[in-house]
């Protein structure tokens, strides 16, 4: 009997019959409609002999909702991963893009939100821009100035490897697009050490008598969350049970995920996702969760994780201190560890 990501195929369905019981119940909640769609994705990405026929649904719920409130990254960062592993280039594109745009729009608004997003943001900005074509799309620029890192550095990297893949590279190109990069990330570095240190000052005292103050509007309110449905089971599980939170991991610093993209020769189709080996140093302190055979294990280093044996391109994974799932070719720290 096939497995699913927590028991047995018949713990799947059972799950999937109280998601849809609590579905004819609350008919008007889109949180719990989006936590139907991770559900039935996440089963398709770590049990491939799970139920296709419940993708097919979980799309065209996914349809109805996506441009609604609440908005949920996580939910349109695994549909874009579908369509991205289904090879529906043009699709991954369109949801991967919808996404960025309304992260912008919601993140210059709530520094909650923003907080919250900005690695999964990143994430899926990279895989846009692994997609799309030249010029780059300006929300994905914009995008990069709220979760503060350099557009400038990634196009450069982009240029690289287009260079790089040519059947014969040009010497003084890649030591000129080299030097820049080399560069633009110090700059970068820079500015994350800036901004960290406006975080931690603490403000000044007032020593003026304040004056009146025009009236300013009042902000706009956050959408309205609505209650959660418990659900126990594989979803849940994933999600609740085996949070970073649950794990004890909340708290700990999360570095800031850095990979590069790939750009594929003109007249060359884009068929797959690899990624060019990571040119800056790892951070020491960074580590993960792993799931390997029915449960989550670790925290690893990268090290420790690659002498696992069962790393593997398409294995998810949890950085340390981080709320989500990716796959590790995503990781810049994982990708030149990973096997085929």
């Amino acid at each position: 009997m096939a497995f699913s990501l927590f028991g047995k195929t018949s713990d799947q369905l059972a799950e999937y019959k109280r998601f849809k019981k609590a579905l004819e119940k609350n008919p008007g909640d889109l949180g719990l409609k989006d936590q139907f769609v991770k559900f039935c994705l996440m089963n398709r990405f770590t049990n491939q002999e799970g139920d296709e026929d419940h993708i097919p649904e979980a799309l065209t719920l996914f349809a109805t909702i996506e441009n609604r409130e609440p908005f949920d990254l996580q939910c349109h960062y695994l549909v874009g991963k579908y369509y991205q592993e289904e090879r529906d280039f043009r699709r991954a594109y369109g949801i991967y893009l919808a996404a960025i745009k309304r992260f912008n729009h919601f993140a210059q608004k709530d520094p909650n939100f923003k907080s919250d997003n900005s690695e999964l943001a990143y994430s899926v900005a990279l895989n846009l821009m692994a997609l799309q074509s030249d010029p780059v799309d300006p929300h994905v620029e914009v995008c990069f100035k709220i979760i503060r890192k350099s557009f400038p550095l990634h196009v450069k990297r982009a240029e690289l490897d287009a260079e790089m893949a040519k059947p014969a590279p040009d010497k003084m190109r890649i030591r000129k697009l080299s030097d820049e990069i080399q560069k633009l990330r110090e700059a970068e570095e820079k500015e994350v050490r800036t901004a960290k240190v406006e975080k931690a000052e603490p403000a000044p005292m007032a020593t003026e008598t304040p004056q009146p103050q025009a009236q300013t509007p009042e902000p706009i309110p956050a959408a309205p969350q609505a209650p959660p449905v418990e659900l126990k089971g594989l979803f849940s599980k994933l999600f609740n049970e085996l949070s970073p939170e649950k794990l004890g991991l909340v708290g700990l610093s999360v570095e800031e995920m850095k990979r590069t993209s790939v750009v594929p020769n003109k007249g060359e189709k884009m068929d797959s996702f690899g990624l060019s080996p990571v040119s800056e140093a790892s951070h020491q302190n960074g580590s993960f969760m792993a799931f390997h055979d029915n449960q989550w294990e670790g925290p690893f280093t990268p090290s420790e994780l690659s002498s696992k044996g069962f790393l593997r391109s398409n294995t998810w994974v949890c950085r340390k201190g981080s709320q989500q799932v990716v796959q590790a070719y995503e990781v810049p720290d994982l990708q030149p560890l990973v096997k085929k």
